[in-house]
C-alpha cells in the first residue's frame, strides 16, 4: 500500500492541471493509496505510523526538494521504502535519482527500482544532500585525529549527494558511507581563482569561537553550532530511476 504525502503548495491553482495528470497515471498504473496533505496541524509521524501498521509499505513524496528533505525524520528510523514525484522541473534530487518531472515520475515509482542511500546526521536531524556554512571566520573543525581552525572568509560545504556539474571537484556517492567536506578557498576577486580542499570522513565536529554560526541543511534548514555531523546508522530505502547519477 502506498501513502502519497503532498505539499501544501499543491492547493493552488496554478498545479491543479498537474496534480490531475499525476493522479490519472497513479489509477492508470493501479499504485492508489492513501494521501496526506500537509499543513502545520498533522502530526506527519503519527499518520506515517499508524498506515505502517495498516500494511503500507511505501511513502511517496509530491512536491520540492525541500519537501522530500523535510520527510526524512519522520521515516528514517521506519522500515519503509521512500519514493519522489517532482512538481519542479529544476530539482536537483530529480536529478540524482534519476527521476523525470510530473506525471512520469510514476513510471518510475512502477518500477521500484530500489537502492539504499546514506542519510546524513546532524546533531538530531538528518539531511540527504548538504551542509552549508557561507563563512567559516569563527569556525574549528575536528576531522579524525586533526583539527582545522579559523578558516577566514571561506564557504564549507559538507556532502552527502553531489549536485555539482564542475569536473574538477569530487563527485559525491550518496552509498560509500563518507562525506565529502569542500573547503572554498578565495584566491582573489575572480572565480577562477577559486580553488577547493577536500577531506572525507563520516564524523566531524564544528565549533566556533565566540558567537554561534549558522549551519543550513539541505537548503532548508538552519541549525547553530556546536555540532556533530556523521552518516546515520540507518540506510534509506529510495525508489530511484535508471538514470541515477551514482
Amino acid at each position: 500500500m502506498y501513502i502519497y504525502i503532498y505539499d501544501s503548495c499543491l492547493k493552488e491553482n496554478k498545479y491543479r492541471k498537474l496534480l490531475d495528470k499525476i493522479e490519472s497515471r497513479i489509477i492508470d498504473l493501479d499504485i492508489k493509496g492513501k494521501i496526506l496533505k500537509l499543513n502545520i496541524l498533522k502530526n506527519i509521524k503519527q499518520f506515517i505510523n499508524e498506515e505502517i501498521e495498516k500494511g503500507a509499505h511505501t511513502v511517496v513524496v509530491v512536491g520540492n526538494d525541500s519537501t522530500l528533505s523535510s520527510i526524512l525524520e519522520n521515516i528514517i528510523d521506519q522500515k519503509i521504502t521512500i519514493a519522489y514525484i517532482p512538481i519542479d522541473k529544476g530539482s536537483k534530487f530529480a536529478q540524482i535519482l534519476g527521476i523525470p518531472y510530473g506525471e512520469l515520475a510514476c513510471n518510475i515509482l512502477s518500477g521500484r527500482i530500489i537502492k539504499k542511500l546514506d542519510i546524513g546526521k546532524i546533531n538530531k536531524k538528518y539531511f540527504l544532500n548538504s551542509i552549508i556554512i557561507e563563512n567559516s571566520d569563527n569556525i574549528e573543525m575536528k576531522i579524525d585525529s586533526f583539527t582545522i581552525k579559523a578558516l577566514p572568509k571561506n564557504k564549507i560545504i559538507i556532502k552527502n549527494l553531489s549536485f555539482d556539474t564542475n569536473q574538477e571537484l569530487k563527485q559525491s556517492n550518496p552509498t560509500d558511507g563518507i562525506l565529502e567536506i569542500f573547503i572554498e578557498n578565495c584566491g582573489g576577486f575572480m572565480k577562477k581563482n577559486l580553488k577547493h580542499s577536500l577531506f572525507t570522513t563520516d564524523r566531524l565536529l564544528i565549533n566556533s569561537k565566540g558567537e554561534s554560526t549558522p549551519l543550513i541543511i539541505d537548503n532548508n534548514q538552519i541549525i547553530n553550532t556546536p555540532v556533530e555531523i556523521t552518516i546515520a546508522d540507518d540506510k534509506l530505502n529510495i525508489i530511484v530511476g535508471s538514470n541515477r547519477q551514482f
